[in-house]
């Protein structure tokens, strides 16, 4: 054996647990038993991370005993977990071959489609290279079996997908050792498809949301609203023509996820490669993609609302941006992470007065196309508005999170299509919805089917009778009112009144009064006509508005104007 390889490489001690025929639970596959490698100077080179992939984990080769799992979702470049290493058996020099093992994830992949040995193509090689790609075996590999002196009959693999790499020495094509490998993938071929019911290889974000779902946060297909996942798998498949004459998929992620990564990151990954969001609604998970999802099928008028509104329509200064930059996965350069074209509207650039950037990574996309689309509906939404929370009585049970709603608040001036972003029920009201501003421009061409809500309750008919014998009587004689108005109190049990005051149908003034308040002085109108409202409050309820259209004159006209002249004496 030559000296060189005699450094490259010795026996490595164990093999990891997956391995091992006793059938045990492939999540723990690649932690458990010891490895040990002589670490000659030629290895010490493989330690040092490639400046071509340093912001991209997944494509390092990790020597441990004790790395945790790994999933591969889509088409991904990986450099798998090194988890054995043995020499040809005897004594020989130069073309001696050395067998490596990759274990590239848990669970079946589809398709090994490159091997990159220091950055140049496996083909390169030649003779010096052999490879075979192992998917969930039941029984020991034969070759590694014949030619590994230690292998075991107990070394099988089950639940994985891992490569029996073989090289061959050579001086020349191997000067400093070990070179670093990088796999090409196709990985899972079992995701679920619920629009066919079949289990496939895909790249449908939608589709590796509801697959993490259910075999990674153990959500059970009982709690899970299949339906959604398939209308947003058929927006992900949406063919869109791109600047240079081709065309791609609407939404596609490729991704290597490890089992000691945090799931709400993980999920919020993908989330952000398809502008969509997960949604759990009557403890049933529902999935929105990155689509218009209107119009409007429900309307919160003021008879719901019981308590007061609180927000803003108008976007904060730090949410207002005009430009958005970041990073994506750029598969033409070596699967780096790149910068996409920023994404800026020039008109918000001179209104702001000035550049307004944030940075956006979407470290699960590998087209600069999609990742511009996801940006500019970043870039819409956060322009778009506020967000108001309305405390609502039952009828706002009708407001589950990603429906689409029209608002119409005359007494506030709010009138224009929300999305329902998040619902809570109080102890004490009947529930709380956040909503946000939402049109279909936020999503270009994007539409996705009209929300089917679930769940809701039917109110009875009844409530609370709207005030009676309103009445307005103009004060002539003071000085800091210009009338009263009274009403007559309703049967039911009333917690308070609403009395709102418009003109020409935009309110100038709202006040809310207490239960025993049957009456209201009214001051600081400028002549003109008005129309006075009352609304009685109730327990998770409102009336109808009573309402009465009043003139308020002005002071009189002076009938004649008189000058006196005197001369007074000061002594």
């Amino acid at each position: 054996m030559s000296g060189g390889v005699r450094k490259i490489a010795q026996v490595a001690v164990g093999a990891v647990v997956g391995f091992i025929s006793s059938g045990g639970n492939p999540l723990g596959a690649l932690a458990g038993a010891g490895m040990a490698f002589y670490m000659a100077e030629q290895q010490e080179k493989l330690n040092t991370k490639s400046p071509m992939r340093d912001n991209e984990p997944s494509a390092q080769t990790v020597r441990s005993s004790k790395a945790p799992a790994r999933f591969i979702l889509g088409r991904v470049s990986t450099g798998g977990v090194l988890v054995w290493a043995q020499e040809q058996a005897g004594d020989q020099t130069d073309g001696e071959w050395l067998h490596l093992v990759y274990v590239l994830c848990e669970g079946p992949v589809d398709a090994l489609e490159n091997i990159y040995l220091g950055e140049e193509e496996i083909a390169t090689y030649g003779e010096h290279a052999t490879y075979e790609l192992v998917v969930n075996p039941t029984q020991v590999n034969a070759f590694l079996k014949a030619n590994c002196p230690d292998w075991k009959d107990e070394q099988i693999g089950r639940g994985l997908s891992f490569v029996r790499l073989s090289l061959k020495y050579s001086a020349e094509k191997f000067p400093s050792g070990i070179p670093d490998a990088r796999f090409i993938v196709r990985g899972r071929n079992d995701i679920y498809d619920p629009r066919s019911g079949t289990a496939v290889y895909t790249e449908n974000t939608a589709l590796h949301i509801l697959w993490y779902l259910r075999n990674r946060c153990g959500v059970p297909d009982d709690e899970i609203v299949f339906e959604t996942f398939a209308s947003g798998a058929n927006i992900c498949d949406e063919s869109v023509a791109n600047p240079d004459n081709t065309t791609s998929p609407r939404y596609r992620s490729s991704c290597v996820i490890g089992a000691d990564e945090q799931r709400t990151n993980v999920l919020q990954k993908l989330e952000a490669a398809c502008g969509g969001r997960t949604i759990r609604v009557g403890g049933r998970w529902m999935f929105q993609a990155g689509a218009y999802y209107g119009p409007y099928d429900f309307e919160i008028t003021e008879d719901m609302v019981i308590g007061t509104i609180t927000g803003s329509t108008e976007p904060t200064n730090d949410a207002a941006i005009n430009t958005v930059r970041g990073t994506f996965i750029d598969t033409s350069q070596s699967w780096t992470e790149t910068d996409y074209p920023e994404v800026s509207v020039a008109e918000w650039v001179i209104e702001d007065g000035g550049e307004a950037a944030e940075t956006l990574t979407f470290s699960y996309v590998t087209d600069a196309y999609q990742a511009q689309r996801l940006a500019n509906i970043e870039l819409r939404r956060r322009r778009a508005g506020g967000t108001i929370s309305i405390p609502m009585n039952f009828l706002g049970y009708n407001c589950r999170p990603g429906r689409a709603v029209r608002v119409n608040l005359p007494s506030l001036n709010i009138l224009g299509e929300f999305i329902v972003t998040n619902w809570s029920m109080g102890a004490d009201q009947g529930c709380t919805a956040q909503l946000q501003q939402y049109d279909a421009a936020q999503f270009d061409d994007a539409v996705g089917q009209p929300y089917n809500p679930i769940g809701f309750i039917n109110l009875p008919a009844g409530g609370l009778g709207s005030p009676t014998n309103l009445a307005w009587v103009p004060d002539e004689t003071a000085e800091v009112t210009q009338g009263v108005l009274s009403w007559t109190q309703p049967a039911g049990i009333v917690t308070g009144y609403a009395v709102t005051i418009r003109q020409g149908g935009t309110a100038v003034q709202a006040q809310q009064v207490p239960e025993t308040t049957l009456q209201l002085p009214i001051a600081g109108l400028p002549s003109g006509n008005y129309t006075m409202s009352v609304v009685a409050l109730g327990p998770l309820t409102r009336s109808g508005e009573a309402s009465i259209t009043v003139n308020i004159d002005g002071p009189p006209i002076p009938e004649a104007c008189t000058v006196q002249s005197t001369i007074d004496t000061i002594t």
